[in-house]
């Protein structure tokens, strides 16, 4: 803890706890000297010294003090990958090796570095498939999606 952490909002003025302190501490050593030959010295000290700590409490929270802590939480942002099941989606690729899902599905899984390790590494990915309903994906089922949605949600979004 360091002291610019720590910050004062009075409740009066300065001037006028500075004053008050002042008095009080005037007022227990007083009390102290008028009570010392009643009580004896080690009575009278301990109750100055427990008027002291109840005028230094008070002192306390007419200066109002506040301790600011500062934490900082790195929050990865979320990517959503939306990726249509619909059948329009089972018809043959650009490159002829398969259909479109299965370019989609490759582009995803497969290279060297393969796009969905990279934005995982950068990104909390979420998987949707997007076919009849929007529904939820799990990365490891990824590989054994089929296009077998019956009526397209995207087009029916689109369309209106």
């Amino acid at each position: 803890m360091t002291l610019n952490q720590v910050s004062i909002s009075p409740v009066f003025p300065l001037w006028l706890i500075s004053l008050l302190l002042f008095f009080g501490l005037a007022a227990a050593v007083y009390e102290y000297w008028l009570i010392r030959k009643r009580l004896g010295s080690p009575r009278a000290a301990v109750l100055s010294l427990l008027r002291l700590g109840a005028l230094f409490l008070l002192i306390s929270f007419a200066l109002d003090p506040s301790l600011s802590v500062r934490e900082e939480q790195k929050v990865t942002p979320s990517l959503a990958i939306l990726l249509d099941t619909s059948q329009s989606m089972g018809l043959a690729g650009s490159a002829g090796r398969g259909t479109r899902l299965d370019e989609a599905k490759e582009i995803l899984l497969s290279g060297p570095t393969p796009l969905l390790k990279s934005l995982t590494e950068r990104f909390n990915i979420r998987l949707y498939g997007l076919g009849e309903s929007l529904r939820s994906l799990e990365t490891e089922g990824l590989a054994g999606l089929k296009a077998e949605e019956k009526r397209e949600m995207l087009q029916r979004q689109l369309t209106g």
